[in-house]
């Protein structure tokens, strides 16, 4: 039997009544290498962005080692890092480890020009092939030299020898998570692992026109055939809209982006067509810190995205506004209205369209 699923998906472009904006994400692009001693500390800082900041959108691009891709080469010879240093949305300089987190911060501050969705995604388990459109809406005005590009990157990573095997200046630092797990860590779970982008590391030119405004629109359609030795299941797929304006260090900007994770796609059975109700998929369930929250409406207009306890009692709004047909994300931090962390327990994430249809999803919430 075909195991075969179709998501239309159509990504964050929401507003007021009146007004739409683009919700800015954060691209950190972690340079590093099992060689490096210091990137166990890279990787734990990067985790925990990826962990607390919603709108963050976080990969590891290798080095000198087993896990080194051809475009992870060009970005480091273009940017020319030192291990580990990260770039936030290609923005400006390099970012040392210290900084991370207050740098992705500040890219969230404020609203972006253009919203990017994941259109139309289509996985066959059986063949491996992954199809998407990216689709880029401007909600602001900008010129330039604007691309589209679709990263793939995987999670859990593990290998033997030295292209695998992660050195460790932590091993004899009391109090770190990687404190006397070896130097080097054999078996060292690497995450979010860039694996290849579809355009290369400058993004694909000649769609997006050098001048949009308000409402222009550009899309591009991938098709790609996963490696068999990716573990499907593990793997994002992250559509990028970007500059390519010089040869300077700022110059090939990341304006916006949007991921979504393939494993809801990986079924065992056929599933029937989607009807018109609202559907909904939380990431992860159980909980430990933000949720992410995928959701389906099938006709444009005002949504409303809040949380409930088990009684029924409002805990907290995570977003309301005008939204275009197709697939978005909201996410939950765990904390209610007045911004306190709640308890664990089981919550109810609740979805309400304009035409009053509804989709309610059960949330575990265990830190």
């Amino acid at each position: 039997m075909k195991k075969h699923i179709l998501l239309l998906t159509l990504g964050l472009s929401c507003g007021l009544v009146n007004a739409q904006f683009s919700i800015q994400k954060a691209v950190l692009e972690e340079f590093t290498g099992a060689w490096c001693q210091y990137c166990p500390d890279g990787a734990v800082i990067a985790e925990q962005i990826d962990q607390n900041q919603a709108n963050a959108i976080v990969y590891a691009v290798h080095s000198g080692d087993a896990m080194e891709v051809t475009v992870g080469t060009d970005m480091a010879s273009f940017y020319n890092p030192a291990f580990p240093e990260a770039l936030i949305n290609r923005a400006g300089a390099l970012v040392s480890r210290g900084q991370w987190n207050s740098t992705v911060q500040g890219e969230l501050t404020g609203a972006g020009v253009v919203t990017v969705a994941l259109d139309s995604i289509t996985y066959d388990v059986q063949t491996r092939e992954l199809g998407v459109t990216v689709k880029a809406t401007f909600t602001g005005p900008a010129s330039g030299d604007m691309r589209f590009n679709l990263v793939l990157f995987e999670d859990h990573i593990t290998g033997t020898g030295s292209g695998y095997n992660q050195v460790n200046a932590f091993n004899n630092t009391a109090g770190h998570p990687y404190y006397q797990a070896g130097n080097p860590i054999v078996g060292f779970d690497h995450r979010h692992v860039l694996r290849t982008m579809l355009s290369g590391a400058w993004g694909e030119a000649g769609i997006i026109p050098s001048t949009a405004n308000f409402g222009t629109s550009a899309s591009k359609r991938y098709t790609y055939t996963l490696p068999a030795n990716w573990k499907d299941y593990d793997v994002t797929i992250a559509g990028l809209v970007q500059r390519y304006d010089g040869a300077g260090i700022g110059d090939r900007e990341i304006l916006n982006a949007e991921e979504f994770h393939l494993s809801p796609l990986i079924i065992s059975n056929d599933v029937p067509a989607l009807g018109q109700a609202p559907v909904m998929h939380l990431s992860p369930n159980p909980s430990s810190g933000v949720t992410k929250v995928a959701f389906e409406i099938h006709e444009a207009g005002m949504i409303r995205m809040e949380v409930l306890n088990t009684l029924g009692q409002h805990v907290a709004d995570l977003g309301s506004g005008y939204m275009n047909e197709g697939m978005h994300t909201m996410a939950w931090n765990g904390a209610d209205a007045a911004g306190r962390p709640v308890r664990n327990g089981v919550y109810l994430i609740r979805l309400i369209t304009e035409t009053g249809q509804s989709a309610t999803q059960r949330l575990m919430l265990a830190r």
